[in-house]
């Protein structure tokens, strides 16, 4: 059964807009009033110093407490707040090339520094997709995935300042970290009542079966950079939060694209690990709706950013199976 909603048009979800200050080459240490700042193309230098040692075999610990110490200080403070626990699981086999996207070392060490146990391939989100991705050295067919935090293409399509996911960036306080400023952004995109969270997006799609429950956002910024966020909660009980999984910019939300986005058959996406499901996993029901279209035909999680572009606004959402079992509609 089909039913059509109009999105009701209201705010862009809060987000917590954390000013990050000048770059230092540590988090929390007391060295680091007394050198120079590093400039950010020294950071960005340090961490593809670093990821390409650790590629080649060398100590990941010993590699980054020496080109990027402000890691095992993020990590550190984001495991003290418990921020960790607003992350699902996924697997570092990447759905596109099959291959792992960080290295086994590296997985090892991140959930060392965070106190949580993982086998792997499979491991936190927060940890793999944050700062696992910075160092990775696997291309994939989008381009490498720490672009999406050394890049501004995604800061600019949550209206947010360019530099704002610089990892090497001290925010005002020291214990905040590159984890908190992304959970920050990208987690009220994931609200439980479609109008909340689709008023600036272009797309929004929620799949599901009897325990797992997804959602796809693709958010869009008024000069056309677009941004896909996706997170998944145990079950149909919408007192269980939405935990995060991933989020990453996008080339274009056209309105071609954005129809093939609601068309696939449900199932797991962007290497989201569910207990006892294969990676891709189907699912059984779906419903999806399509608000605006901006930029031009296709998308990538690191194609450039789209140019600015008029939106294409769709009249209604097209929602499918509306309503859940066993509770009313979200």
């Amino acid at each position: 059964m089909r039913n059509d909603s109009v999105c009701p048009v209201s705010r862009r979800p809060s987000i917590a807009r954390v000013q990050p200050t000048e770059p230092l080459s540590t988090l929390g240490s007391a060295a680091a009033a007394d050198r120079e700042p590093a400039s950010p193309r020294a950071s960005l230098d340090a961490v593809l110093r670093a990821s390409a040692a650790i590629a080649s075999g060398d100590d990941p610990a010993a590699v980054t407490a020496q080109s990027t110490p402000w890691l095992a200080a993020q990590v550190a403070a984001d495991a003290a707040a418990g921020r960790f626990a607003l992350w699902a699981e996924s697997t570092v086999i990447d759905e596109h090339s099959g291959t792992a996207v960080v290295e086994r070392a590296l997985f090892d060490l991140l959930h060392e520094l965070a106190g949580i146990r993982a086998a792997w391939p499979v491991g936190n989100a927060g940890l793999l997709h944050v700062y696992g991705y910075l160092f990775s050295e696997e291309e994939t067919p989008f381009g490498y995935k720490r672009e999406r935090w050394t890049g501004g293409g995604l800061a600019a399509a949550l209206d947010l300042p360019p530099k704002h996911f610089s990892p090497w960036t001290v925010p005002v306080h020291e214990s905040e970290s590159l984890l908190q400023r992304v959970t920050d952004a990208a987690l009220p995109w994931l609200g439980e009542v479609p109008g909340a969270s689709c008023a600036e997006a272009a797309a929004w799609v929620d799949e599901w079966d009897d325990t797992v429950f997804a959602r796809t956002r693709v958010v869009t910024a008024a000069t056309g950079a677009a941004a896909l966020v996706y997170g998944v909660r145990d079950g149909l009980d919408t007192r269980i939060p939405m935990r995060l999984v991933t989020i990453f910019p996008l080339a274009a939300a056209s309105a071609e694209w954005l129809r093939s986005l609601r068309s696939g058959p449900p199932r797991l996406r962007y290497n989201l690990a569910v207990a006892g499901r294969e990676p891709g996993a189907a699912l059984r029901h779906s419903r999806s709706g399509v608000r605006r279209a901006v930029g031009a035909s296709g998308a990538g999680e690191q194609g450039p950013r789209v140019a600015q572009h008029g939106l294409v606004d769709h009249a209604a959402i097209v929602a499918e199976d509306a309503r859940l079992p066993g509770r009313g509609r979200q």
